[in-house]
């Protein structure tokens, strides 16, 4: 009886150590999965965060890319679209005297496939066409004389094959246009008189025009209240090459705009 009741325990013993082992077993596998899954969520959730970084830096660029376009767009083709409204509003006043002729449409066809080329090429690489095949000097004086209804004297002591950096010139040309367009766009000039010189290493445009003009006070107050693309973009373009707009009034208002001479630029 004794023998037998020793074998029962042993057996009992026995069928409760392997339970025990199964249950651990189970535990462990539960455990183990439990930890499977919680390191796949959080790669889960690593993996949406990272998607989400990228979506966001992609809309970040594309908006940045928008932004860089619009405001290329408005410098570029904004004052010659401004100029052909003047170009217009002329035909109408020579077509009403009589006085339109064929060369009057040809200057006009002209005029037209500036815009359509600046246009192309902006749309296409952002780089004024005109100021690229021509230069700096010959780009501003061909769009300053091409302004109908306005007189237009230009000077410069500098030589036309002046070395200047792409991204120098760009600027200058895009901070000038801007510059004459606000001016006809918020004044009635019929004159305007430019000269460009060098001194003390530093590029200086003079525009003195014929309208009402305004001072740097007129001007800080106009930029702050602005929140056209145009100005932004003024202020970062004369920001970025340390330069300076100056604005005088008086018998014949003037605007200065000086740009430091680059290391480097031959002239």
């Amino acid at each position: 009886m004794v023998n037998e009741a020793n074998i029962i325990l042993a057996i009992l013993l026995s069928c409760f150590a392997m339970f025990t082992m199964v249950m651990v077993i189970i535990v462990f596998v539960v455990l183990q999965k439990r930890k499977m899954s919680e390191r796949d969520n959080l790669h889960q959730i690593e993996l949406k965060n990272k998607e989400l970084e990228l979506l966001r830096t992609h809309i970040e660029t594309q908006e940045c890319e928008r932004e860089k376009i619009a405001r290329n767009i408005h410098d570029d083709i904004g004052p010659l679209v401004t100029a052909l409204k003047l170009h217009l509003y002329g035909f109408k006043v020579k077509l009403e005297k009589g006085e339109l002729t064929q060369e009057h449409l040809d200057d006009e066809l002209k005029f037209g496939t500036l815009i359509f080329e600046s246009l192309r090429t902006t749309t296409k690489d952002l780089s004024p066409y005109f100021l690229l095949r021509n230069g700096l000097f010959e780009a501003f004086e061909y769009f300053l004389y091409d302004l109908p209804n306005i007189k237009t004297t230009f000077e410069t002591e500098l030589a036309e094959d002046i070395e200047l950096p792409l991204d120098v010139k760009v600027n200058c040309y895009r901070v000038l246009l801007e510059v004459v367009n606000n001016i006809l766009k918020h004044d009635t000039p019929t004159r305007f008189d430019v000269h460009m010189s060098l001194t003390n290493e530093r590029i200086r445009f003079s525009i003195v025009h014929n309208g009402k003009g305004m001072t740097n006070e007129d001007f800080m107050r106009f930029s702050e209240n602005s929140e056209g693309i145009g100005m932004a973009s003024l202020k970062s373009r004369t920001t970025l090459l340390s330069s300076e707009l100056d604005f005088q009034i008086g018998e014949n208002p003037m605007v200065i705009f000086t740009v430091p001479l680059p290391h480097g630029a031959d002239n």
